[in-house]
């Protein structure tokens, strides 16, 4: 008879600490992530160690419940774990003076993440949050975010309004925008560029960052929108398609709100991951006015 998820979580730890080699803290914890949504993430620390990136054990338990020995995926992630070590033991950054110039904004959703925010500074917009982060380097090649929260900002001796100023300045030079057709951001993963447009085709243009990142806080970058605009010569509908991008259509009197808005539910039904969902409205950016709003 299979375990429960409960029981194959401790079983695991269990498993991993007997396997021969250095002494293991071995720790399963239920890591909130965005959007209501959290997982079970299994940390494993050697000596020296202090930071160790979690390991989701939900594909391990389906590995499991398809036949899988325990012993077997214990190995596979112990693996995984030593595949990820970092050179040297790191400390976390607990000075303000380490991330000062790592400070970042990025945009969720409000109603989906209120008891999230309770311990996260935010400022609403929209029916978005605006919230801080910083970067953690862990390698040559990988970076880790950081949320900021108060018992973070109380640590740090500085005030909530300052940090936020100091993301508007850092962010947009950290991410600069990218605002191109949605037609030349798909040609990255495979799809023709130059395919000709379809009669009826709605002009669809993104609006993320060069890293295709966290890109849809570039919609309260200066000027961006104002620019958009300006180059289409209309106002605009935005289509928040996730928290990496927002996607941008001329207003010109060919769509609706109700076909703006079953779009992007569509989108966030069947492309876009739960914790990756920014938004179901859709939001209107009036040239003349210089102004943002819900539609």
């Amino acid at each position: 008879m299979q375990q429960t998820y409960e029981q194959f979580r401790n079983d695991l730890a269990d498993s991993i600490r007997s396997i021969p080699g250095e002494m293991r803290n071995v720790s399963v914890q239920r890591v909130p992530k965005l959007n209501g949504v959290s997982y079970y993430g299994l940390t494993i620390l050697g000596e020296g160690e202090n930071i160790s990136p979690a390991i989701y054990l939900e594909p391990y338990y389906e590995m499991y419940r398809a036949g899988m020995p325990l012993e077997t995926i214990a190995d596979l992630i112990l693996k995984e774990h030593e595949s990820h070590a970092l050179p040297i033991p790191m400390k976390p950054l607990t000075a303000f003076s380490e991330v000062r110039d790592r400070i970042r904004y990025r945009v969720i959703n409000y109603e989906l993440n209120r008891e999230f925010l309770r311990d996260i500074p935010f400022r609403r917009v929209l029916d978005l949050a605006v919230v801080l982060y910083y970067t953690v380097n862990l390698g040559i090649s990988e970076t880790a975010t950081v949320f900021v929260r108060r018992e973070t900002v109380r640590r740090w001796g500085v005030s909530e309004e300052d940090l936020f100023s100091l993301a508007e300045s850092t962010t947009p030079v950290a991410d600069p925008p990218c605002v191109c057709p949605l037609k030349r951001i798909l040609s990255e993963f495979g799809f023709e560029e130059d395919s000709p447009d379809e009669p009826g085709d709605v002009p669809l243009w993104i609006i993320t960052n060069e890293r295709r990142t966290f890109g849809s806080a570039c919609m309260f970058y200066p000027k961006v929108l104002a620019k958009a605009a300006d180059a289409i010569r209309a106002d605009l509908f935005l289509l928040p398609s996730s928290i990496h991008e927002v996607l941008v259509t001329p207003d010109i009197g060919n769509l609706s709100r109700e076909e703006l808005e079953r779009m992007v539910r569509e989108i966030n039904a069947t492309q876009v991951k739960r914790t990756e969902v920014l938004s179901d409205h859709v939001y209107s950016y009036r040239r003349g006015e210089r102004a943002l709003t819900l539609l």
